[in-house]
């Protein structure tokens, strides 16, 4: 499986995730709470393997497939 996500989406993701899962579970609480939580879980996942199916399935990916690192001539 190749990546599809920038390493500045993977930073964001991991943000979200960081943020999301405390505050859904200890400040918000409830039924919300625990879909906030979800959705961060999601969002660490998805940017610890650097794989979004949904962005791929979109189309919409941040880190293009012919991306090819090259050195100095």
């Amino acid at each position: 499986m190749r990546q599809n996500l920038a390493s500045w989406d993977r930073i964001v993701r991991f943000v979200l995730f960081v943020t999301l899962v405390p505050v859904g579970i200890w400040v918000v609480g409830g039924a919300l709470g625990i879909v906030l939580a979800a959705v961060g879980l999601i969002m660490g996942a998805t940017g610890s393997v650097g794989y979004c199916p949904l962005e791929q399935i979109s189309g919409m990916e941040s880190k293009p497939a012919n991306t090819v690192r090259r050195g100095r001539a």
